[in-house]
């Protein structure tokens, strides 16, 4: 399996805000009422927000680069990439 992690386009954004998850995972689960804000949020340039494709076309996965990446228990004393999956 070939993975590459490229741009979000909006249709991308919309997709993946659309979500659902099964427990224990459903906390990512967005409220219906904000998938729009959510929308816009993913598309900001500034929040680092990228695709994960299988193959050419195939959207897979999201991930995150910088602050969003961080988690709330998370020890950043030492400067590094933080990375969300």
């Amino acid at each position: 399996m070939c993975l590459k992690v490229q741009p979000l386009n909006e249709c991308n954004a919309w997709e993946m805000a659309r979500w659902s998850y099964d427990a224990p995972y459903d906390f990512y689960n967005l409220s219906p009422s904000e998938i729009e804000q959510n929308v816009h949020y993913f598309l900001e340039p500034r929040n680092n927000f990228y695709g994960i494709f299988e193959g050419r076309r195939k959207f897979v996965g999201y991930c995150s680069f910088g602050q969003d990446g961080q988690v709330p228990w998370g020890d950043y004393d030492l400067q590094g990439l933080d990375i969300g999956y």
